[in-house]
């Protein structure tokens, strides 16, 4: 029997001492490293026979992304445990493990902001359409006790409301605005009974409170809807909810100045020229030049025929090409072409030419023979082929001398084939820094070489990179292609989301479009991220009248036109149809403001006048 292990108090010195004497003391309770792994590698196998199959990496986002946004938002009211197991029997992931994963909590945002429109309509009918309105006892005390006793019972869920619309003003402004209309419609209906009871209801006294809250609100909307038109939201997604609000506030005031069978002529008149004033600035400023306009192939080619400037001459290449594969190119290059000579007699000669422009110049036919000359180099041609060991991202830095040999020389069969090999071999999509570019300038390579067939051999290299860097929204209104997979955000389904889609992405976005008009869309793709990804390109294409389009305008608008051009986007206009229930959706904060203006007109027009006996309602 071993001796029994006594530990006594620890004293400056003893420390070695008593971790050898427990090492030595629970020496046979140790398991050895070979007996240890082969119980881990035993346990492992026995409870994979007997487990379920995991869902695989891939189902689990698309299964999400294949739901209707509507079904997304409506399943994040319920508590997963509470969702019977048969929705999970017939394809609708939300009863089980997943259901948990289903939505960021930023989706929840429109869901709540819609529930608010409908619980609005709910009470404000009630308010209007219910109860008994007592007369006027014209007591001043009496209405602001009442008043404070209605925020003292409601003191609460005011605080949560209005805690929420500062939260939400930082992740969805449109949703606070829609939020913090709703409530304060409810607000207004509440303190309105309030002081009805209390006698201090008068038609004049309800037209101001109303007419106030409305103008404050539309001041918060201009602030909170309307950058999103500049951004590329139209009249009624933005505009229309301002406009609303004051025609509300207007009316409101004006029903407070007049009796029911009174007339103010001149008030009126005031009053229908400030309306009328307020639209005209709010046209003027949608489709005059403060405001953006889409970019249409006409204005891409109207900017090309124009351009003289090479300094972005990639991203016009680029441009052109997308242009031209949707059969919408039709652009005279004089322009550009001279300037680009201008730009190649100057830094050639200096040696201080970047070669990265030169296989986009020479794409556009802007090189001529001693510009090829300069860059003939058939020794890293020779290198390249000879070389077994693939170079990443390769293909960018080769193809402007492989095009510039092919003009001049030649390059046997077996070079090319060999070229070809080495230049797929060098797409690793596993790379942390692998992206569209590396697969667009891959397959360039490939169609310079005659070899264009084999870009089928890069198809799942490019679905990878693209699954990759595909980005949503946290709201799902928008998706794109980020430059890089490495640094984005993802949820715990793996699909990269963000606050907001840069127009950084746009370059990248383009090369992506090119790809899939090559290589075909992703199967993972759905017609629902096809609608995502051309609200990205609608918006980052739009430009203000004043300053034209650029490049970063042109870029977009080329990329979509493609789009719209691929069979799987014609095909999926009849699954992205607006439906009655996305139609409400979308125009939240819009029925939102409307629901305010009628009540509060409604109720206005209800209150009695200074002194007028009020008929109760029965």
């Amino acid at each position: 029997m071993k001796k029994p292990l006594v530990i006594e108090d620890l004293i400056e010195g003893e420390g070695d001492q008593l971790s050898q004497d427990l090492f030595d003391g629970l020496g046979e309770l140790r398991a050895g490293h070979d007996e240890f792994l082969r119980g881990v590698k035993q346990r492992i196998g026995e409870e994979a026979e007997t487990s379920e199959p995991m869902e695989s990496d891939e189902s689990k986002p698309q299964a999400i992304l294949k739901l209707p946004v509507f079904v997304q938002r409506a399943a994040a009211f319920f508590p997963p445990i509470l969702l019977p197991q048969g929705m999970i029997k017939i394809g609708l992931p939300v009863g089980g493990k997943l259901s948990t994963k289903l939505l960021p909590g930023v989706l929840l945002l429109p869901a709540i902001s819609a529930a608010m429109v409908l619980l609005t309509l709910a009470l404000g009918l009630r308010a209007v359409l219910g109860g008994e309105k007592l007369g006027q006892r014209q007591n001043e005390v009496a209405a602001r006790d009442d008043s404070k006793a209605w925020w003292r019972r409601y003191w609460l869920p005011s605080l949560v409301m209005m805690i929420g619309v500062v939260w939400m003003l930082f992740h969805a402004p449109a949703d606070a605005l829609t939020l913090l209309v709703s409530f304060s419609t409810l607000v207004f209906l509440g303190v309105y009974a309030s002081l009805t009871r209390a006698g201090l209801a008068s038609r004049q006294e309800v037209a101001k409170r109303a007419a106030v809250a409305m103008y404050w609100l539309m001041a918060i909307s201009l602030q909170l809807s309307v950058p999103d038109t500049f951004g590329g939201h139209g009249l009624i997604g933005a505009w229309l909810v301002p406009l609303v609000l004051v025609f509300g506030g207007v009316v409101c005031w004006r029903l407070g100045k007049l009796g029911r069978r009174g007339r103010d002529p001149v008030a009126g008149r005031s009053r229908a020229v400030m309306v009328v004033c307020f639209v005209a600035v709010v046209l003027a400023l949608h489709f005059g030049p403060t405001g953006k306009s889409p970019t249409s192939p006409e204005d891409v080619n109207q900017w090309l025929s124009s351009l003289d400037d090479t300094s972005q001459i990639n991203q016009v290449e680029l441009i052109a090409s997308n242009m031209e594969a949707a059969g919408e190119l039709s652009f005279d290059p004089k322009a550009l072409r001279s300037a680009a000579k201008r730009r190649l007699d100057e830094e050639i000669p200096g040696r201080s030419f970047n070669l990265l422009y030169a296989a986009a110049l020479m794409e556009l036919g802007c090189f001529e023979e001693e510009h090829y000359r300069a860059l003939v180099n058939p020794e890293a041609i020779e290198r390249y082929t000879r070389s077994a060991v693939p170079m990443a991202n390769n293909a960018r830095h080769l193809l402007p001398v492989l095009m510039a040999e092919l003009h001049l020389g030649s390059v046997s069969m077996e070079q090319r084939e060999a070229i070809a090999s080495r230049v797929i071999a060098a797409v690793d999509p596993d790379h942390k820094y692998a992206h569209a570019e590396d697969v667009f300038y891959a397959v360039r390579v490939l169609d310079v070489l005659g070899l264009s067939d084999r870009a089928t051999e890069l198809q799942p290299a490019a679905d990878a990179i693209l699954r990759a860097t595909w980005v949503l929204e946290d709201d799902e209104e928008e998706g794109a292609f980020a430059s890089f997979s490495i640094g984005l955000e993802r949820d715990e389904t793996g699909l990269a989301r963000a606050d907001r889609l840069t127009f950084v992405w746009g370059h990248a976005t383009a090369e992506s479009i090119w790809i899939m008009n090559r290589l075909g869309v992703p199967q993972w793709m759905s017609a629902r991220d096809l609608g995502v990804l051309d609200a990205y390109l609608e918006r980052t294409s739009r430009y203000y009248g004043f300053s034209g389009i650029d490049a970063y305008d042109a870029e977009p608008a080329a990329a979509q036109a493609l789009m719209h051009a691929l069979p799987e986007w014609k095909a999926a206009q009849a699954e992205l149809e607006p439906t009655i229930l996305g139609t409400f959706y979308d125009l939240r904060a819009l029925l939102a403001a409307v629901l305010l203006a009628a009540f509060s007109i409604i109720l206005t027009w209800m209150a009695p006048e200074e002194g007028e006996e009020v008929v109760p309602l029965g």
